[in-house]
């Protein structure tokens, strides 16, 4: 609807970021309006409360929601105008990296950091871990190409959404193999071997995907 509009995108993921903040604060459940306005907070809070039981509205159509909208925001840099040259798409970047991080501090302490709630403070970091990432990425493959490392990414990449499905399948794959309680135990010992399990199983999980994509084999919406 908003387009390559900015303005608009940010106000959208402040506003579904707020979601999340008047559910929690019980605003939604204790809405209400004046007068002859009576029957229509009445209405609002009946049909919070339906979506409510298919969907949570503070955090799937809330802060969730927000890192998606916040995604979309980022990505407008590679189609304005104004933003087509490597500087602006570094400094727009570094802005939105800043801006979220801050924002994550300050709505810190009343709610916490917590990715099973997707607190605000989550959802933001991690909008600004992943925009730090994009960065780094786009200005290794594409401002400055490296190709040794560029070429792997290009190729990793192109498959992306069945490395995502493999990886949400990944337990239940160890489980029929038996092999669950193996894979829990390689990260057992302290965060180092955690980190080491996750980013092979992610090097594996992404080899398997460009195999798969090498032959013919391609998942799309």
């Amino acid at each position: 609807m908003f387009r390559t509009r900015r303005l608009p995108l940010a106000v959208a993921t402040a506003i579904l970021l707020g979601f999340w903040i008047a559910d929690r604060s019980g605003s939604f459940s204790n809405f209400s309006l004046p007068g002859i306005l009576a029957p229509l907070g009445e209405g609002i809070v009946s049909v919070v409360a339906a979506i409510n039981r298919h969907a949570g509205w503070g955090e799937d159509l809330g802060s969730l929601s927000a890192i998606t909208a916040g995604g979309v925001l980022l990505a407008t840099v590679l189609l304005t105008p104004e933003t087509r040259s490597t500087g602006s798409r570094v400094k727009f970047a570094l802005l939105f990296i800043a801006s979220t991080a801050l924002a994550a501090m300050v709505v810190y302490k009343p709610w916490g950091i917590w990715k099973n709630s997707a607190t605000p403070a989550w959802c933001l970091w991690a909008m600004s871990i992943t925009a730090a990432l994009w960065l780094l990425f786009y200005l290794v493959a594409d401002a400055s190409p490296l190709r040794p490392i560029a070429k792997p990414l290009a190729v990793a990449g192109q498959n992306v959404l069945l490395a995502y499905l493999i990886s949400e399948a990944l337990e239940s794959y160890l489980r029929l193999a038996h092999l669950g309680n193996w894979y829990d135990r390689l990260a057992g010992p302290n965060l180092s071997n955690a980190i080491a399990r996750s980013a092979g199983c992610a090097a594996v999980i992404l080899i398997f995907t460009a195999i798969a994509n090498r032959v013919g084999f391609r998942l799309k919406l």
